[in-house]
């Protein structure tokens, strides 16, 4: 969290042309959600997070969510685990799970919570990289977005 209070405001002062980030305010929000509910963090925690999360989140011009299956991410897991890559460490509660139902209780979670913030665009990934940058684009070009203003 402390990352992302630094990182937006010093990207956003560059004043690029677009500023995609993974895993932003909104994202955490919901991983922040899915950890109180599951009793990994304090009320506390939770409260004084979440505040700063949504503060960040009105920083963000065009919030994309990107949802991925279950299924998919199981297996994006062990093709990166039979690489020798494991970034369980990177995460905390229930992210770190590759089961899946729990990985089904996250989707679920994400898919509610674009609901409730009508301003995310969702984007259902379940392809290579170069089609998801074009997915991207796409809803970048829809907006006409530029450091907040649209043109």
């Amino acid at each position: 969290l402390s990352y992302l209070e630094i990182t937006i405001p010093r990207l956003k002062d560059a004043k690029p042309r677009y500023l995609l980030m993974d895993r932003g305010p909104h994202d955490r929000e919901v991983m922040l959600e899915a950890d109180y509910a599951d009793s990994q963090i304090s009320q506390g925690f939770y409260t004084e997070s979440k505040e700063r999360l949504v503060r960040l989140q009105t920083e963000i011009d065009l919030p994309l969510m990107f949802l991925i299956t279950p299924e998919i991410s199981l297996s994006r897991i062990a093709a990166q685990r039979d690489e020798g890559l494991d970034y369980s460490y990177l995460c905390a509660g229930l992210n770190t799970r590759d089961k899946l139902d729990s990985l089904g209780q996250l989707y679920t979670r994400y898919v509610a919570f674009q609901k409730e913030k009508p301003k995310i665009r969702e984007l259902h990934i379940d392809s290579k990289l170069d089609a998801t940058i074009k997915a991207v684009l796409r809803e970048i070009e829809s907006e006409k977005i530029k450091n907040g203003e649209k043109l």
